[in-house]
């Protein structure tokens, strides 16, 4: 059905090498493999470089192409299910209401800048971010890959600003030596990367975090607004926050303090709802380019060579100096003037920067609100 030539210069299907490429897929995929449409198609490019190379130009390595190729596989889209506790919406609206006046009234009196609005928070960074799809036989219940249970992983402590600016990382990788991180020259100087037992933030990393990060960071904006500036903070209520040394260091930063309130991060959390997400896509993207790449370099006359590319990923040296890469690649990209939106969007999910556009709401419009629901 497939095997056909089209004249003039158009682009040929796989034809007789439609097999090959269905026969390694499924090798890739019983070896637990995720399989995307660039996993096809790097597996499609590697065959046909070695086997019709001359007309390797004419061949129509698509999205497309790869779509009818798992549709001929009898593959679909399949990913695992999580569950998330929802809150009632009259609770959710009366705290946002507060959550982002009390954000208002700090802004407007004290006339702070959105480059100076900053919020933080620590996201988890897997190793190897394996996608959650991968293509399955249709009505098949058990669904694995490999690398879905890989629970190495590192901390990004990152913050941004209600203008759309981004900081510097604190990536935190676990381990007790230098040795333990990645090579200096996968992350740029100005990030804050360090090593401790079990990679998690804790009241050290954060005086860390806010000599090495915020304090630069505030002091290049106040040559521009004024030495005596505040800057406002936001974030969540997880206890590395709340100890008094990290208080007194924000003291010391002249800031004015908003936290979050308890449940109620993926509501209010800016970072939440919407950078930390791209973040992560971002960084599975690379995985995945990075993995295609791999796929399309496998050798078809080693049966081992197919387990052998699943194995490549337990190599926690390689994965952590790839993390460094990537992160780098990251924080290059999300400076981008056409990036900026991804973050604002965060604040305008919460409603705080309409709030802050708008001005404080001196009254409240939940005070004679009484509702058995909530």
């Amino acid at each position: 059905f497939f095997y056909f030539l089209l004249q003039k210069g158009r682009p040929l299907m796989m034809g007789k090498y439609d097999k090959d490429v269905q026969s390694r897929i499924k090798k890739l995929r019983d070896n637990g493999a995720s399989i995307s449409w660039h996993t096809a198609v790097a597996v499609a490019r590697s065959i046909i470089e070695v086997k019709d190379h001359a007309n390797l130009h004419r061949y129509n390595f698509s999205e497309p192409w790869a779509r009818s190729l798992f549709i001929r596989m009898n593959l679909s889209h399949r990913a695992v299910t999580t569950g998330k506790l929802t809150m009632p919406d009259c609770l959710i609206s009366e705290v946002k209401m507060s959550f982002t006046r009390e954000i208002a009234k700090l802004v407007t009196d004290n006339q702070i800048p959105d480059d100076m609005v900053i919020n933080f928070d620590q996201t988890p960074i897997q190793y190897c971010p394996s996608s959650r799809y991968t293509m399955a036989p249709k009505g098949s219940s058990k669904i694995s890959i490999n690398g879905a249970a890989d629970k190495r992983s590192l901390t990004a402590l990152v913050a941004v600003t209600m203008g759309g600016g981004i900081l510097p990382f604190q990536l935190i990788y676990k381990g007790l030596t230098e040795r333990s991180l990645p090579k200096s020259q996968y992350y740029p100087d100005s990030f804050h990367v360090l090593a401790n037992q079990n990679h998690w933030s804790n009241e050290e990393t954060m005086l860390d975090f806010a000599d090495k990060i915020l304090k630069p960071y505030i002091n290049s904006k106040r040559e521009v607004h004024g030495q005596d500036k505040p800057c406002l903070l936001i974030f969540d209520q997880f206890k590395a926050h709340l100890t008094q040394s990290f208080t007194e260091k924000v003291q010391e930063l002249n800031g004015r303090v908003v936290m979050v309130p308890p449940n109620m991060t993926d509501y209010l959390q800016p970072l939440d709802l919407s950078f930390n997400k791209s973040l992560k896509n971002f960084v599975t993207n690379e995985y995945n380019l990075w993995y295609s790449e791999k796929v399309a370099h496998i050798d078809p006359d080693k049966p081992e060579s197919h387990k052998q590319l699943c194995d490549v990923i337990k190599s926690g040296v390689e994965m952590r100096d790839l993390s460094g890469v990537w992160l780098t690649k990251a924080y290059e990209h999300y400076q981008l003037p056409a990036q900026r939106d991804i973050i604002v969007n965060g604040f305008k999910a919460a409603g705080i920067l309409d709030h802050c556009v708008s001005g404080p709401i001196e009254d409240d419009p939940f005070a004679d609100l009484v509702t058995s629901e909530c």
